[in-house]
């Protein structure tokens, strides 16, 4: 019974969480969105101590109950080891020593990127972002496709009311890490159960030492048990020593399987020790002060000396006079040098464009734990994975790319969904204000300057007139820039149809400003010759 209590439990805490980082908006009513913040990193890095104060008196109660229940990676461990299990020769689990020195290594990593502000240590062993990661690069591309397929048989036979909608394709780099993450902890769950909480999830490790104190935990009635190992072989976390009748609380995830696997009757769940059961023994001749506890002091150590230099040196800022000087034309430039054709000219980047609500780069990348909630709920799907346009401390936390769309003005679903307060939340007059980014013109590329054809695209889908028409030749007008009033939507950047290098572009901020009022211009009809929009 206590089994299936907890995997319907389970269900109830996994289903709405892939759900919601699926996009079912009808499925999902937004009364459970707290379930998002229900994890441990994002808890912490929000400093909420009211969801960090209930798991830790959840975990004195009951164990690691969150493990088994509301981990997401946790359950999705559990599903992968059911299904796996009909597949496999190997039908049980047994008995293993646990991997001390790993566990606390992977915890001493992950505790020092923590207080040395290098996020990347934190999101890379984080259960709830690498699930989101799983969700977002592999989850959601295969949902895409089975949901065209729907929508193309639907309207071949004129049923239902599915509709086609863009898959996104990631960067390389994160679909490769997203995919050997994933068939690595496959592999691991179908193997060894649980073998990824108990050796490598520093969450598991942390929630492991406060569950010795668990109140309601495993017990062996020594005087029933015959060593016969049934409930060791249904054991995921391997925890359960048959032959010397203890259970290693640290390890145990409160999956209750070994309850229906002891024909005696000698293991139950209850308040404390069975009455003939004493607390776990060292065993023999083993020195809690010996060798292992060099070990670990040792390679502690050692991580921390490997965390802290591969922690990135702050960018340096740039004065007035640098970005004059950088910016002034060089001694060999001819200025009365014949005008490429356009899309010809290239342009760089300096700065990743932050989503909305990001305050600073800086705040981002030290709050951002990449668990990619915001790419897949993104409406425009401007928001993709960065590789190392943040540097080291930002790999694969989100960017706004204008190749599949632009920032909607009047869209702030990042800043509500975000978990862990990277974004903080804006109301749409602030929306309407924050300046990501600054808008720049590169005349030389734009069509109305090389073919002296009408365009104005780049006007059209600005939002505050950062961008407007000006008289040009004749007829002709061509755009003029004001970047004080210019949020960094991206809306110019996205429709441009220089190629291959845009004649507009946003280049971020790496402290987000507030952008100058604007008065609404009154646009005007522009005619458009032979140019298709």
């Amino acid at each position: 019974m206590k089994r299936i209590l907890r995997v319907i439990l389970a269900i109830c805490f996994f289903c709405p969480f892939v759900l919601y980082f699926l996009d079912f908006a009808e499925l999902y009513p937004k009364r459970l969105n707290f379930l998002m913040e229900l994890q441990i990193v994002p808890a912490f890095m929000k400093l909420n101590l009211w969801i960090l104060g209930g798991i830790f008196l959840l975990t004195l109660l009951f164990g690691r109950i969150y493990c088994s229940v509301i981990c997401p990676l946790g359950v999705f461990q559990d599903l992968t080891a059911w299904t796996g299990s009909f597949f496999r020769k190997k039908k049980k689990y047994g008995f293993h020593p646990p991997k001390t020195v790993l566990r606390f290594l992977f915890l001493a990593v992950f505790l020092l990127s923590g207080l040395l502000g290098f996020s990347a240590g934190l999101y890379f062993l984080d259960p709830y972002s690498i699930f989101g990661r799983l969700t977002a690069s592999l989850f959601s591309p295969v949902y895409c496709l089975g949901n065209n397929l729907l929508a193309y048989f639907s309207a071949k036979f004129e049923i239902g009311d599915f509709y086609h909608v863009t898959a996104i394709e990631g960067n390389a780099p994160t679909l490769i890490f997203s995919a050997v993450m994933m068939i690595l902890i496959v592999y691991l769950a179908i193997r060894f159960g649980r073998i990824w909480c108990n050796a490598v999830c520093p969450i598991g490790t942390i929630l492991g030492l406060v569950s010795r104190l668990a109140i309601f935990r495993i017990r062996i009635d020594r005087s029933k048990c015959n060593h016969c190992g049934l409930c060791a072989g249904k054991c995921k976390s391997s925890c359960i020593n048959n032959k010397e009748q203890t259970v290693d609380l640290s390890r145990c995830v409160a999956c209750f399987n070994c309850l229906n696997g002891c024909p005696k009757g000698a293991i139950s769940w209850g308040i404390g020790f069975s009455p003939s059961q004493k607390s776990n023994p060292l065993p023999e001749n083993k020195d809690p002060k010996g060798p292992d506890q060099k070990k670990r002091d040792f390679l502690i150590t050692l991580s921390a000396a490997a965390a802290a230099l591969t922690l990135p040196e702050p960018a340096a800022k740039k004065t007035k006079e640098t970005i004059e000087k950088e910016s002034a034309p060089k001694p060999d430039e001819d200025p009365a040098k014949t005008p490429e054709p356009y899309g010809l000219i290239p342009y760089h980047q300096e700065e990743p464009i932050s989503p909305p609500g990001a305050i600073s780069r800086e705040h981002f990348t030290a709050k951002c734990t990449a668990c990619h909630l915001c790419v897949n709920k993104c409406p425009a799907d401007v928001l993709q994975p960065a590789v190392l346009e943040y540097g080291l401390a930002g790999i694969m936390q989100p960017q706004m790319i204008f190749k599949y769309g632009f920032c909607n003005f009047d869209c702030t679903l990042c800043t509500e969904v975000c978990p862990n307060g990277a974004l903080v939340k804006l109301s749409m007059d602030e929306k309407h204000r924050e300046q990501m980014g600054q808008v720049h013109f590169i005349k030389e590329n734009c069509i109305v300057f090389a073919d002296e054809t009408s365009c104005g695209a780049c006007s059209e889908h600005c939002p505050t007139q950062a961008v407007r028409m000006v008289p040009y030749k004749g007829e002709l007008t061509i755009p003029e820039i004001d970047p004080e009033i210019c949020v960094g939507c991206g809306g110019c950047e996205h429709i441009c149809p220089a190629r291959p290098y845009r004649a507009i572009y946003v280049d971020g901020n790496r402290v987000h400003l507030k952008a100058k009022p604007f008065k609404e211009a009154e646009k005007k009809e522009i005619k458009l010759d032979d140019f298709g929009f």
